[in-house]
């Protein structure tokens, strides 16, 4: 009767503990620690090669998926083995016209699906710490395609300035349209620092 027992209280015993080690490494495990799922804004950070891992009580997290879930810029110094990451503040407004003196006419966010529509997307950019070669303005359709892109090369990057780019678009598709801002460094590594919405209804 002690034998049994003891043998069912071994058996609970490795039950908790098996279940305790499931509850800790529910997602799996890296290198001997254990995953964590991140989400941004409701949108799970995506796994590209290192995932996130819980490492003494911290979740630690791959700097660059940080980046670019965040419309930052990230820059790594392997010499000095520095990374630094920048933000700058990015402004998007879309307009059926933007005027000579930054005066934007007829503002919009919305337009009926089907349409062909000429406008002006104009961003104005602050904070701007680190120096870029080119910008570029890209809109993606509810499917993914690109249906719109505008790049320039800046002679003079500086800290602050005004952008306008042009389109012309048919609203082919119900859904959003994403207006992406990107910039692009000296090493041609294109960041996206902003994004916009246009419903297509």
């Amino acid at each position: 009767m002690q034998a049994k027992r003891l043998i069912m209280l071994c058996a609970v015993f490795m039950l908790l503990c098996t279940a305790t080690v499931v509850a800790d490494s529910m997602w799996g495990s890296y290198n001997g620690y254990d995953k964590a799922k991140v989400f941004v804004n409701g949108s799970e950070l995506q796994e590209n090669g290192v995932p996130a891992i819980i490492m003494n009580g911290s979740t630690l997290l791959p700097l660059r998926q940080v980046a670019n879930s965040l419309n930052a810029v990230v820059k790594w110094d392997n010499d000095k083995k520095t990374a630094s990451l920048y933000k700058p503040d990015v402004h998007m407004f879309i307009a059926e016209e933007v005027g000579k003196n930054y005066s934007l006419k007829n503002p919009f966010s919305i337009v009926d699906y089907g349409i062909t529509r000429s406008f002006d997307v104009f961003a104005q950019i602050d904070n701007l710490k680190t120096n870029v070669s080119s910008v570029k303005i890209t809109i993606v359709s509810p499917t993914g395609e690109t249906v719109g892109s505008v790049e320039d090369t800046l002679s003079d990057s500086s800290e602050s300035f005004w952008y306008t780019a042009h389109y012309k678009l048919k609203f082919a598709e119900k859904g959003n349209y994403t207006v992406n801002f990107a910039i692009i460094d000296g090493d041609n590594i294109e960041t996206i620092v902003s994004k916009k919405n246009i419903l297509s209804e």
